[in-house]
C-alpha cells in the first residue's frame, strides 16, 4: 500500500470518528427530549473509526520510515534518528484521550457542550501535530 492510501486511511478514520461523536452527542438530546432506547451505534461508529486512525497513521509512519534506519522517508521526510518522533507521541496520547472520550460522554453527558468542546480541541492539536510536526 502507498502513503497515499494510507493518509486517506487515516482521514476516513478521523471522520469516522467525530462522526461517531455528533452521534453520541445527538443521541444524548433525542434520548432527553423523546425518552429513546439507547443506541450502540454511534459507540460502534467511534471505535471503527478509531481502528482506522490507527491504521492509517503507523502505515503511513512505515511508509515515512520511522520505523527503520535514520536517512530519508517516502516523500522527501528527513528522519533524523530511528524511532518514532515526539510529535507522533504526542498525537498518540490525543488517539488515546479521544478514545476515552467516549466512556466520558455517555457517563456524563449533561456537559456535552464541555465534552464537544475539548473534542474539538483535541481534534485541533492533533491536526497541528500532524501537519507542522514541531517537536
Amino acid at each position: 500500500m502507498s502513503f497515499a492510501f494510507y493518509k486517506i486511511l487515516h482521514f476516513v478514520g478521523i471522520i469516522t470518528l467525530f462522526l461517531g461523536f455528533g452521534m453520541m452527542l445527538a443521541s444524548q438530546l433525542s434520548e432527553k427530549v423523546a425518552g429513546a432506547v439507547k443506541n450502540a451505534k454511534p459507540m460502534m461508529v467511534h471505535g471503527i473509526g478509531l481502528v482506522l486512525i490507527l491504521v492509517g497513521g503507523f502505515g503511513m509512519a512505515a511508509k515515512a520510515k520511522f520505523l527503520g534506519d535514520a536517512g530519508i522517508g517516502e516523500e522527501g521526510s528527513v528522519v533524523a534518528q530511528s524511532g518514532f518522533p515526539n510529535w507522533f507521541w504526542a498525537k498518540f496520547g490525543i488517539w488515546v484521550a479521544l478514545g476515552g472520550a467516549a466512556a466520558v460522554i455517555k457517563r456524563v453527558p449533561e456537559k456535552r457542550t464541555l465534552w464537544l468542546l475539548l473534542v474539538i480541541i483535541l481534534g485541533t492539536c492533533a491536526v497541528y501535530l500532524g501537519v507542522a510536526q514541531p517537536f
